[in-house]
């Protein structure tokens, strides 16, 4: 664990390259493929959050049987073979003295195509008991304690939770049996009456989740360790076991040269290839992912990024409608504010930094918005680097990721459109906004300015780079609508924005500023900006069904109307500067500090 935490650490000196198969791709044969096998986790949730003593107290244990196996695991302690993890209310790891929020644990292992009988036993609680078929995918349980399936409130020992516990918690008042001390404080009191109360009656069945695909196509995992001054690569290579292999690279798109090469199976079938390479940059790290790369389908990934669990499935489907697809964009949403775990949200934050919560809004709104409706007719410029799928022949046409731009993921995107358009060759690129890569965002005011500049610098690389798609025929309404919106709104919008603000202070001053025409034309901005981000919140609660609470929503809203006093200026400021000195920073890539992920696993 202590080698894993370290890898979050240095994450920001690799980049990460998916290659995956299409459906037509030919796999192993049967006879050479291991019998397929998968994964039953477990995430129990402490509804009444315990003391650390309190739950181990209770003796929980876990007993899997099925397809030959006969499992039993003790809660928190594990065994060798299946290790706890013991989290938070937060879902971070728990430390001093904190309350227990989650355990959570992996079998690994079990041979698919059976079913398995999932049982949890513990002193106080009421039994469960939940059938799992390994069929088509792995699976994920998330039990609770206080959603009837995993109840607490057994007080009287019967294996429910009834009348009989209420009077006997009832009768235990101002006491302090353990057997009745349901939160583990001491004493037995209110809190522990309320809690047997919430579960009398009270039945559910586990939230059941698919996580890996048992039977996905093969695909493999590139780790491009660009020259890092730490022990990055060596902890990658120690922690995965890998082997350095002797492997010749076709170079097919330009990057600097490799310094040894490391090989290794994880997950008992994917191919894990850590390459150290002479310091490049991320676009050279991407052309050098490009080079290995064995399959037809390539994605990168940014250091901070975790996919969703379905991510990848959901992303290659454009790919399967249609076969002029070139490339698709994901959706991405911030992570700052929800707990995961193994790609799936357990639970929604609200966020409590006031920058986090503009970018949300921020990310909402292009993501669902822009993007969606530039989709329509394959207009969209911009597919972000964070989570992007490209078809690897049409990135070898155009010559890979140019190495001298730091807006490499946009650049990319405009020589697809130039390549395809000029060579009258049909082409699709596209946006799939249920493919979700989960990124953090800036929390500092230094770090949203360092990526709001270099942002700007790369939108501004890429579009002088490509200049000859502007108002031309032959780019249809991609160089019509796409790139003068990209330009006016995009590029130029920072400008107008920060003269505008410059001449309403000075005609305040001078008494030229009309107040009646100024609140008006406030008044039109604000409630334009403020819709567009409802409706934004709209689609993403309809189209996710994103479990937020009241106050999230009352507090969204809120802000939505908040951030056109104050966040948008500072923005446009910071997209103008950058403007002015373009010249002076645009080879310069600033690092932006991050944080550990909210995570389970």
């Amino acid at each position: 664990m202590k080698a894993a935490r370290r890898l979050v650490s240095g994450v920001l000196s690799l980049i990460m390259v998916c290659s995956l198969s299409l459906a037509g791709v030919p796999a192993a044969s049967a006879a050479d493929a291991p019998a397929a096998t998968g994964s039953i986790g477990l995430t129990l949730r402490f509804d009444l959050p315990q003391t650390p003593d309190s739950a181990a107290g209770r003796g929980i244990r876990l007993r899997v049987t099925g397809g030959g196996k006969d499992i039993t695991v003790p809660l928190p302690g594990g065994t060798q073979a299946v290790p706890v993890q013991v989290k938070n209310v937060d879902g971070a790891p728990l430390a001093g003295e904190g309350r227990v929020g989650y355990y959570t644990l992996e079998l690994t292992g079990l041979p698919a195509a059976q079913s398995y009988q999932v049982e949890l036993t513990g002193t106080g609680y009421k039994p469960f008991s939940q059938a799992v078929a390994l069929d088509r995918y792995s699976k994920h349980l998330i039990v609770g304690t206080g959603d009837g399936t995993f109840a607490l409130g057994d007080v009287n020992g019967d294996g429910k939770v009834d009348n009989a516990d209420l009077t006997a918690m009832d009768a235990a008042l101002g006491g302090s049996a353990p057997s009745f001390d349901l939160d583990g404080d001491g004493r037995v009191d209110i809190t522990d009456l309320a809690y047997v109360s919430r579960n009398v009656g009270r039945t559910g069945e586990a939230l059941v989740k698919e996580t890996a695909a048992i039977d996905y196509p093969e695909f493999e995992v590139i780790v491009i360790n660009d020259g890092s001054k730490d022990r990055t690569g060596d902890l990658v290579q120690e922690h995965f076991k890998l082997k350095r292999v002797n492997r010749p690279i076709r170079r097919v798109v330009p990057c600097q040269s490799e310094i040894d090469i490391y090989e290794g199976i994880i997950h008992e079938r994917i191919k894990l290839t850590l390459v150290n390479k002479v310091n490049g940059g991320k676009a050279d790290a991407l052309n050098m992912g490009i080079n290995l790369a064995r399959y037809p389908l390539i994605t990168s990934l940014d250091a901070d990024s975790i996919l969703q669990y379905d991510s990848l499935r959901e992303i290659v489907m454009p790919f399967n409608r249609d076969n002029r697809t070139v490339a698709v964009g994901g959706n991405i949403k911030v992570s700052n504010q929800v707990i995961l775990d193994r790609g799936r949200v357990v639970k929604y934050l609200t966020p409590k930094r006031f920058i986090v919560m503009m970018q949300l809004i921020e990310y909402y709104r292009v993501f669902l918005n822009t993007r969606v409706w530039l989709n329509l007719f394959n207009g969209n410029l911009i597919i972000s680097g964070a989570f992007g799928l490209f078809r690897k022949d049409a990135v070898i046409s155009v010559g890979g990721y140019d190495t001298k731009s730091i807006g490499e993921d946009m650049d990319l995107v405009l020589k697809l459109h130039s390549f395809y358009r000029q060579n009258q060759i049909p082409y699709q690129i596209s946006y799939e906004p249920y493919a979700v890569c989960w990124s953090q965002v800036p929390s500092k005011l230094k770090d949203l300015k360092n990526q709001r500049r270099r942002w700007q610098i790369g939108l501004m690389t890429s579009m002088f780079n490509h200049r000859q798609m502007a108002l031309n025929p032959q780019y249809g309404l991609t160089g019509f609508f796409s790139f003068t919106y990209f330009f006016i709104y995009e590029m130029m919008s920072c400008v107008f924005d920060s003269l505008g603000i410059i001449i309403i202070v000075l005609a305040f001053f001078a008494g030229f500023l009309n107040m009646t025409f100024f609140l008006t034309f406030m008044l039109i901005y604000v409630f334009y900006n403020t819709g567009l981000s409802i409706m934004a919140i709209k689609f993403e609660e309809y189209m996710f069904r994103e479990s937020l609470s009241l106050r999230a929503r009352i507090k969204l809203i809120l802000f939505s109307l908040i951030e056109n006093f104050g966040y948008r200026q500072l923005i446009s400021l910071y997209r103008f500067s950058a403007l002015i000195g373009y010249r002076k920073h645009k080879h310069q890539w600033k690092k932006i500090s991050r944080v550990k992920h909210n995570k389970l696993h």
